[in-house]
């Protein structure tokens, strides 16, 4: 394994997952400083508290910002802003998360370099809009999840057919069991993996005995991606995660319904890795040619070592000569103006009362309220 200069810091802006986990256990191994931001979820989030009226103002500012961008960051925000030292580079791993700090971190780093690594095959388009490069499995980044080699088997040792239904639209039970039990399945056994999605767990269950189906479920919280790498064929639409385990292991997908653009659903199917069934008449004999052929193989797309090998090489590539490291020979010496912050004046109770007015004017003007009635 190769070790990196142990001088190479890097922030990692991302939920608590095991992605991000796994992302930051193969940084340290390879001798990288990691610095963890974690963005907030929203259970247990607790508004900024404190006494007089600063405290008054931070937490209505955090107040509004619940409201109309979701979980408060200003935690985080204030982490952004003075954690120490500057990273060489800034490794997000969810384009949501990035949307909301990319402003604050480019005021903290200026142009420093940021990089998304995509756990599975996917691309969120929304990194287009935000500049920032990316890194996914499908282009030998490694992904994070969903890779193994350990396939679980049924007691009865029968040959079975995983059926996904992560994402699958209510609309969509009755047809693909209809499909399910017209195709010649050979004696296949049916695995049906919990969506997580109540009302279409529960209608797949109580629907499955009228096309006269019978299966298993096993528990939301268990073995799913052992279950995929142990079938003979996946159909559905299994996640992200649950796909990449399907075709990291060589077993036969056949995807239904329509997918996102830069999904890996897309991906696999336009680089011919996974059949598709857009509309349900397509299914039953997607399955059985699935059965009865197979998959090509499996695809390679390395793991957590390689994708953090992969995002040091780019950080290295791009530090030879970091922007914003400070003047050159011959740069110009540029004079301070203004206050520094040691000198800054404190803010006086008449400055925090307008901050608070001004904060609940703008409040009542985003609910459409005005003086007269509210």
């Amino acid at each position: 394994m190769s070790v990196v200069d142990p001088r190479a810091h890097l922030w990692v802006i991302s939920r608590t997952s095991d992605e991000s986990s796994a992302l930051v256990r193969s940084l340290h191994e390879r001798g990288a400083g990691v610095e963890v931001l974690e963005f907030p979820g929203t259970e247990g989030a607790q508004l900024p508290t404190g006494t007089g009226l600063s405290g008054i103002a931070l937490s209505l500012g955090a107040a509004l910002r619940e409201a109309w961008e979701g979980v408060d960051i200003s935690g985080l925000e204030q982490r952004i802003l003075s954690a120490q030292p500057a990273p060489d580079a800034v490794l997000y791993l969810e384009a949501d998360v990035a949307l909301r700090v990319q402003s604050v971190v480019r005021a903290r780093l200026g142009a420093a370099p940021q990089l998304a690594i995509e756990p599975h095959l996917s691309i969120d388009p929304r990194w287009t809009e935000l500049g920032v490069s990316v890194q996914s499995a499908r282009d030998g980044g490694g992904a994070l999840t969903g890779i193994g080699d350990t396939g679980r088997a049924l007691g009865d040792e029968r040959p079975f057919l995983v059926v996904a239904t992560h994402d699958l639209a209510a609309s969509w039970v009755d047809p693909l069991l209809l499909q399910l039990s017209i195709a010649q399945l050979d004696d296949h056994a049916l695995l049906f993996l919990p969506s997580g999605d109540r009302a279409v767990d529960d209608q797949l269950k109580s629907r499955a005995d009228f096309y006269g189906l019978v299966g298993q479920r096993p528990a939301l919280g268990g073995d799913l991606d052992g279950w995929i790498r142990g079938a003979r064929a996946l159909v559905g639409r299994p996640s992200e995660r649950q796909l990449v385990a399907a075709l990291s292991s060589g077993v036969a997908a056949v995807l239904v319904g329509e997918w996102r653009e830069g999904s890996g659903g897309a991906w696999a199917i336009a680089h011919d890795h996974a059949q598709w069934s857009r509309a349900p008449v397509e299914v039953s004999l997607a399955v059985e040619q699935s059965l009865s052929s197979g998959s090509s193989g499996p695809i390679e797309v390395g793991g957590p070592e390689e994708a953090a090998g992969r995002a040091l090489s780019w950080v290295q590539s791009r530090s030879s000569d970091p922007p914003g490291t400070g003047p050159t020979d011959g740069a110009e010496e540029l004079e301070t103006i203004g206050r520094s912050t040691d000198d800054a004046p404190q803010s006086s109770p008449e400055h925090e009362r307008l901050e608070i007015d001004d904060a609940l004017a703008d409040l009542k003007r985003r609910m459409g309220l005005n003086d007269v009635e509210g």
